[in-house]
Parts: C-alpha cells; sequence; structure tokens
C-alpha cells in the first residue's frame, strides 16, 4: 500500500490540525464508503454489468473524472464476497489463485482484471474513489459466469442406444442436463419433428449457483415408430451451446393376420401335388411361421423379405384320401409366451371309395327273406350304390349318406326273397357297387339257400327174418338237400355207434354192420337225415325179426329160442 501523503512543515497549529483531519478521513475510508450514496458525478467511466464464460478473463472497467484540483485520488475494488482489495498500484493481487489483478494507465483509472473465471467470482464487485477534497464516489457492476452445458443424458438409458419397447405400452423418458447456468431448455423430438405433448419440465438449482435441468417424456410406442429415433436437444443461448443425445426406438409388435391360400388348381384330386402358402406382414422382431396339421408341425422354413416385411412358409404336399377337409393350420408367433397369429385352410381333395363293406346272412333258408347291407369306405364326392344279383341289376332303397372327417360313407340296404330269385346250385351271390366321379369299388356276398334232403331209405334190411349172431349190414341214403343230409342210426332211443359216412353225387349215404342179438328182436332199426334246412330230422325205420339157430317157437310174432 502506498503511504500517506506529506503536508507542508511551514503550517503549525490550524495546519496540525488539518493534517490529522486529512489521515483521520484516509482511516475511515472504508466506513464513508459504506454509509455514502455513491455520486452520480465524478465517473468518466463506470463498471460494466458483464456475463462470461466460464474459464474466460474479465476486465471490470473503472475510471473517475479529471478533478480541477490537485488532491490525491485513492482507488480500490470490492469483492463479490465484500472484501476489500485493497489499494495497489497495477499488478496482480494477493489470493484468488493469483487471477486478480489491477489494470491502470493513469492516476484516474484501476481496472480490476480476473483471470479464468469461475463460479466463485459470479456476483457483484464495487469500484471505489475517494478524493479527499471531493469526497468518495463508487459503482457497482455485477459479473455473471455462464455455465454452458457439457452434456445430455437419459435418466435409465444409454446415449445412442436401441432400446425394445412394446407397442401401446407407456415409455417414460427423462432427459438431463446438470450444471448449467443460466439452465438450459429441454425440447424433445421424434425424427425431428418436435413433440409438444405429454413432456413435463423442472429445474434443480444446485449450491455452486448451477441448474440441473429435467425433461420427462411419456409416448406411447405405434408400430409406425419402428427404427424412429427420438432425440432430446438442450440449447443454452447464453453460450451458444446446442447439444444432443438421441436413442432408437426398436417398437415390438405383433405381425398381423396370416394370408393363406393354395397355389395352382384348387380341384386336387388324390396323388396331385399341393403346395400350400402362408403371407405374414409386420411384425417386430419378424415371426416364426410355421404349417401345423393337428398339432403335428409339418413345416417351418419360412422366408423373410425385408422390402415388404412379409414372412412366406410354403408347404407342399402329395394328397391322399385322408388330406380331405384336412385343417392345415398357419402359425405366426414372434414372441414366446403369447398366442400365435392363426389362420386355417381346408384342402378339398377328389377320390374315389378305398373300398366297400358288406355285412348279412351267409346261409338262409330257401323261400326265407334276407337283407344285406352295403357301406361303402369315405369317397369325395359321394359315392352311388348299386346292386347285382347273380349278375342282374336290382333295386335297392334309398342309399343314406354319412358325413366323416375326410369324406361320406354311403350306405344302402338291399331286401332279397329267395323265392322271388333263380338259384342255381344252391348259391346266391350278391355283388355291391360304388362309384363316384373319381372311380369306384366292389365287393361280392355269396349266400348258400338251405334246402332239406329227401326223406331217408334204408336198404339191405328186407322183410324176413334174421338169424342171432349174424351180421346185418344195412346202408341209409338221403337224397339231395343243401348241404347233404347228416345221417344217424339208432336201435329204439340208442344212437347205435360205429357207421360209415360218405357222398355219391347229390346223396349222403351211411353204412352201418350190425351184430344181431335175440334182445334186438321186435326193436325198430332208424335212420335220421338232419341239415340246416330241417327243424326237425327226416326218419325211414325197420323192424328188427331175430330168431335163435335151435329151435322156434311162435307166440305172439315173438320167438323164443329152444337148446
Amino acid at each position: 500500500m502506498r503511504s500517506l501523503p506529506s503536508v507542508n512543515r511551514q503550517y503549525d497549529g490550524a495546519g496540525l490540525a488539518a493534517r490529522y483531519t486529512y489521515y483521520a478521513m484516509i482511516l475511515v475510508l472504508p466506513l464513508l464508503l459504506s454509509l455514502i450514496t455513491t455520486s452520480k458525478a465524478g465517473f468518466r467511466e463506470k463498471p460494466a454489468n458483464q456475463s462470461i464464460l466460464l474459464g474466460q478473463d474479465v476486465v471490470f472497467r473503472c475510471a473517475a473524472a479529471k478533478s480541477a484540483t490537485s488532491s490525491e485520488l485513492y482507488s480500490q475494488w470490492r469483492s463479490n464476497t465484500g472484501s476489500l482489495l485493497g489499494f495497489h498500484d497495477a499488478g496482480q493481487l494477493a489470493g484468488h489463485q493469483g487471477r486478480y489483478s489491477y489494470l491502470k494507465s493513469s492516476r484516474e483509472e484501476l481496472h480490476l482484471r480476473i483471470e479464468r473465471v469461475n463460479l466463485e467470482d459470479d456476483g457483484q464487485f464495487e469500484c471505489q474513489m475517494l478524493r479527499p477534497d471531493e469526497g468518495p464516489i463508487r459503482a457497482a457492476a455485477y459479473l455473471n459466469v455462464i455455465v454452458p452445458p457439457k452434456h445430455v443424458h437419459f435418466a435409465n438409458y444409454q446415449s445412442g442406444a436401441v432400446i425394445d419397447v412394446n407397442e401401446e405400452i407407456s415409455l417414460n423418458l427423462t432427459c438431463v442436463v446438470p450444471n448449467a447456468k443460466p439452465e438450459a431448455s429441454l425440447t424433445w423430438y421424434i425424427n425431428g419433428r418436435k413433440i409438444e405433448e405429454g413432456v413435463q419440465r423442472w429445474s434443480s438449482y444446485n449450491l455452486n449457483k448451477t441448474v440441473s435441468s429435467f425433461a420427462a417424456l411419456q409416448w406411447r410406442p405405434r408400430r409406425s415408430d419402428y427404427r424412429k429415433v427420438l432425440t432430446c436437444e438442450a440449447i443454452h443461448p447464453e453460450s451458444q451451446t446446442q447439444i444432443r443425445t438421441n436413442l432408437t426406438l426398436n417398437v415390438l409388435y405383433p405381425p398381423d393376420q396370416p394370408k393363406v391360400s393354395m397355389v395352382g388348381d384348387p380341384h386336387v384330386r388324390a396323388g396331385d401335388n399341393v403346395t400350400l402358402a402362408c403371407v405374414v406382414t409386420g411384425g417386430n422382431p419378424p415371426p416364426d411361421v410355421s404349417w401345423y396339421l393337428k398339432d403335428r408341425l409339418l413345416s417351418a422354413r419360412f422366408q423373410y423379405d425385408l422390402q415388404t416385411q412379409e414372412s412366406r412358409n410354403t408347404y407342399s404336399f402329395l394328397a391322399e384320401p385322408e388330406d380331405n377337409l384336412a385343417n392345415y393350420e398357419c402359425r405366426a408367433s414372434n414372441r414366446k409366451g403369447q398366442a400365435p397369429k392363426t389362420r386355417s385352410i381346408h384342402v378339398k381333395v377328389a377320390y374315389a371309395p378305398q373300398g366297400v363293406e358288406m355285412t348279412g346272412e351267409s346261409n338262409i333258408r330257401q323261400g326265407s327273406v334276407t337283407v344285406v347291407q352295403c357301406r361303402t369306405k369315405p369317397s369325395n364326392p359321394v359315392s352311388k350304390i348299386s346292386w347285382l344279383v347273380n349278375g342282374h341289376p336290382v333295386p335297392a332303397s334309398l342309399q343314406s349318406e354319412h358325413q366323416q372327417a375326410h369324406g361320406t360313407v354311403s350306405i344302402s340296404n338291399l331286401t332279397i326273397n329267395t323265392n322271388e330269385v333263380m338259384i342255381g346250385k344252391h348259391r346266391m351271390t350278391v355283388e355291391c357297387n360304388a362309384r363316384n366321379d373319381e372311380g369306384s369299388a366292389s365287393k361280392q356276398h355269396v349266400i348258400k339257400i338251405l334246402a332239406p334232403p329227401l326223406p331217408p331209405r334204408i336198404s339191405g334190411l328186407e322183410e324176413g327174418v334174421h338169424l342171432e349172431g349174424n351180421v346185418l349190414n344195412v346202408t341209409c341214403e338221403a337224397h339231395g338237400g343243401n348241404p347233404l343230409a347228416d345221417i344217424s342210426w339208432y336201435r329204439g332211443y340208442d344212437k347205435l355207434p360205429g357207421a360209415r359216412s360218405s357222398v355219391s353225387g347229390d346223396s349222403a349215404i351211411s353204412f352201418l354192420s350190425l351184430t344181431l342179438e335175440r334182445t334186438m328182436n321186435g326193436q325198430r332199426l332208424k335212420c335220421e337225415a338232419m341239415n340246416a334246412a330241417l327243424d326237425e330230422p327226416l326218419i325211414d325205420s325197420k323192424q328188427l325179426t331175430v330168431l335163435c339157430e335151435f329151435a322156434l317157437t311162435w307166440y305172439l310174432g315173438g320167438c323164443a329160442c329152444i337148446k
């Protein structure tokens, strides 16, 4: 600090008093400056308010007007904290990291230079000047330290990221610009278009006088937002700073409903090659497109066209009867846990009946009535049934038709009266024919006609007397019948064993050798002929007469043996 000015020693008394008064003014100058209102006159150049970017240098200029007197001018600056920087000549000031200094090119000037401005320098600085004979003057100016935003970022997402979002599910994003002064303004854009709605802004003031700015966006993404860019822009006019950050929306959405079709001729016959196409548009990620039949996977191979955003699965197979009306289902899915989009197609396959089935009696009695049923296996279109009996067409009742899973079954019944049909060789052949536009199938059913034989005849037992102990050979023959008769021998009620049977032409013959005994005298030898056409057997019988070898005594038609 400069030394106080000297006073002419020739003054004594009053001069000494004036000198003490001068020194007193110097000592109380800070107090006077704080109490006296700044004079509107006396400054040639007053300090001006300044806004300076953080880290730059600033100079507050202050100069007093020239005085008509020659009195000394005392000048100093008060800092933003209220501390006095002191009376000094030009040069660096103590403290403040050596960033403060006075600039002075004349005794009326005292400029304050601050280098590398920081936030601690923000505030009011005051230039204070004093001429003892004119009084103090002062002028204040504000230093506004501008802090540009260094970066802008998202609260919960990394800048520049591609984020997965679900269609129509609200997305909440917060954009943050920290530690700017004054606060920066934030604006949201989507693909360059400013977003006006759904934006909420607020600020947070920091102890170091900076401000952190926030802008929250609530966005409901649509599938049209796929690959669009959300941008948050921070503008700071004071520093002419404009910075941005962005992220890309990967909007996840289901595909459209599948479209299914048959490639080529829609009229399909068994054995034809069939190609089914399933096309699915959209979906992110592109869907898996598969063909199924009764929940059985047929094909999972598909192609994706990036330009049209279409996924296509083409499935080919050889048509079989089982494919008629089969439910071929196309499924499209791009998210696990969600039901796929589905669309079905029913293939109509024309095919001939694969066969017929006939039911009915195989053996019937001559003169009876029987019913034969013909049932086709499934066919498409419906098969028509016709009948032949012994090679001749006959009318039948109206057929019934029954829809099955893969075709139609036809059923027809034929009633046959054996008295109205010419029958040869005791048999009747019934044939069922099923036919449609694709082919035919047939089957025969043979019915045996049961006929009774003629009554049996016993031979070899002529009327007469037979001696005890002789062997009697008898024959029983039953002519005709279908089937040929079964012949049995009886003596009285006892069935006789040992008979031998044979067939001769249309006759059944049974041979019996019988050793005669006296007990057989008067008994009847009986032959029974039986077949399926009879309810009771046909019978022929002969009476046995057995005589003794030595003596005969006749009585009552019997005999007795006398030794």
